[in-house]
């Protein structure tokens, strides 16, 4: 599994309002939900899903290649062809993304029945890359927002979603200035100064008489 994969639709600039709805999101909920008044995990988790959809959805508002709707399903973005919605998948940094997945939800189960139909189709309608994807987040009231993924969901029970096709890592706390699905450019090493040499030539009459 390739997991180093981000879609071209999701450029820099793009995964960069993700991370910052993310982060001002769970900013925002930690400022309100004081344990003392009754928040706990589940309250603070709906109010960082809908703070995050606010802030997607000013984040996006100048991008024309990206819609901002809401269905019977709850929000979700449109993005050059891609369907993204977000969701919470774990509270602790010991969780993984590979074992965590959203609440059961109807929406995120008909997501991936739907990648796992485009890869059946792949080889007749050359659709090779999922088209749905969800913006998967682990955090807690205390910690904030630990790590952030793009993941695209392949495998559901009918009620939610249990396996994921791949993901791509967008924030992580522990190094939070690093883009992380960026990698270098691929090109040739960078020149590298050499010394001048000077080469003598043997002149073909001193090889005749003997010379090496």
């Amino acid at each position: 599994m390739d997991n180093s994969n981000c879609p071209t639709q999701l450029d820099a600039s793009r995964r960069a309002v993700l991370r910052e709805a993310l982060l001002a999101a769970y900013s925002e909920a930690a400022e309100v939900c004081d344990p003392e008044r009754g928040y706990n995990d589940l309250l603070h988790g709906l109010i960082v899903y809908h703070l995050t959809g606010f802030r997607l959805q000013r984040g996006f508002e100048d991008d024309p290649g990206v819609n901002y709707e809401f269905s019977g399903a709850g929000p979700e973005l449109s993005i050059d062809g891609l369907r993204l919605r977000w969701n919470k998948v774990g509270r602790s940094a010991s969780e993984q993304i590979a074992a965590s997945f959203p609440r059961p939800s109807l929406a995120g189960a008909l997501m991936a029945e739907a990648n796992q139909q485009l890869g059946l189709w792949a080889d007749e309608f050359d659709a090779t890359e999922p088209v749905n994807w969800i913006l998967a987040h682990i955090g807690n009231p205390r910690d904030g927002l630990i790590r952030a993924y793009l993941a695209a969901p392949l495998r559901s029970d009918g009620r939610a979603i249990t396996g994921w096709a791949s993901w791509v890592a967008i924030y992580d706390a522990a190094q939070p200035q690093i883009d992380l699905p960026e990698a270098p450019a691929p090109g040739l090493p960078e020149p590298v100064e050499i010394e001048p040499v000077e080469i003598s030539l043997i002149e073909e009459t001193q090889l005749g008489a003997g010379g090496v």
